[in-house]
């Protein structure tokens, strides 16, 4: 048996880890684990993450040294910004097919022939610096990727966008969008206009110190680590359960396979030749998680 790169190894033991609700995102699978743990509540009330403890620490299966980088349109944003930073307004479990979640709305609604959506927006979520997340940032989202196809990365025939009141926005477009709910609603990432309407040149910005609604908040960044931290101030109830991530960097995969099977790492993700006999087999409290392959391309291009 071998593990592939879309499989995560973690060391149950020795590390706290976050209960996943699946995948957040199929490229970066660790991601999603530590960024939708638990089930969200449709409703309104405000959570805190004061109960979060413990450290995981974890390796991607890459090389790549880390810069502060978090413009969610950035080719060398983090891995971190899609989830666990930024977040969409559904949760789509891409481990299960199907499996659709309320995160910063709560309900959507299809207008006639698939050609508007409205959705319904949670109650009481703030941007990490306090700021309440309302309609208008969800609409200036959309105006940016409409009015800049920089900003539209799934190609999406926007129309117009209109609001009625903090909590009830509406998306029209030029077609019928039924088969990209995945891409509004999943992987459109929601933006505080009141940051983000101040940075002329929003495609060169590396976003060092992003603010946004997500569980985790960027605490250290230098070539060799990446440290995010519980936002105390989390909306969902219970929210987030692990404090603090620190994500390592290494030279090759026989650096970091040896840092996995010495205990080093609390989750890793990488190509381990005979997982079983290297590292499963010599302690029964280590696992090995396989996540579906997939990927997901827009029709448009």
């Amino acid at each position: 048996m071998t593990a592939f790169f879309m499989s995560w190894i973690y060391k149950g033991r020795t590390r706290k880890r976050a209960r996943s609700a699946a995948a957040m995102m199929a490229v970066v699978a660790l991601a999603g684990v530590l960024a939708a743990c638990g089930s969200s509540g449709s409703g309104g009330s405000g959570g805190s993450s004061s109960g979060a403890t413990g450290l995981v620490t974890a390796a991607l299966g890459n090389s790549t040294t880390f810069s502060a980088d978090f413009n969610p349109f950035s080719p060398n944003a983090q891995d971190p910004t899609f989830g666990m930073i930024y977040e969409p307004l559904m949760y789509f479990d891409t481990a299960q097919a199907g499996t659709v979640t309320p995160w910063l709305a709560t309900s959507y609604k299809w207008g006639p022939d698939g050609k508007s959506i409205t959705f319904q927006l949670r109650h009481n979520v703030k941007w990490n610096d306090g700021k309440p997340f309302t309609s208008a940032d969800v609409a200036y989202t959309f105006n940016l990727a409409k009015s800049n196809t920089a900003f539209n990365s799934y190609g999406l025939p926007i129309a117009s966008v209109s609001t009625s009141g903090p909590y009830t926005v509406t998306i029209d477009f030029t077609q019928s969008v039924y088969e990209d709910l995945y891409f509004i609603a999943g992987k459109t990432w929601m933006l505080p206009e009141h940051i983000w309407s101040k940075i002329s040149d929003k495609t060169t910005w590396t976003d060092p110190n992003p603010v946004a609604t997500g569980a985790y908040m960027v605490a250290k960044v230098n070539p060799q680590v990446l440290e995010i931290s519980a936002n105390p101030h989390y909306y969902m109830p219970g929210l987030p359960k692990v404090k603090d991530y620190e994500f390592l960097t290494y030279s090759s995969n026989t650096t970091m396979d040896s840092a996995i099977e010495q205990g080093q790492l609390g989750w890793a993700g990488g190509f381990i030749p005979n997982v079983n006999k290297t590292y499963l087999a010599r302690n029964s409290s280590n696992k090995l998680v396989d996540f579906p392959s997939r990927s997901t391309t827009s029709y448009r291009t």
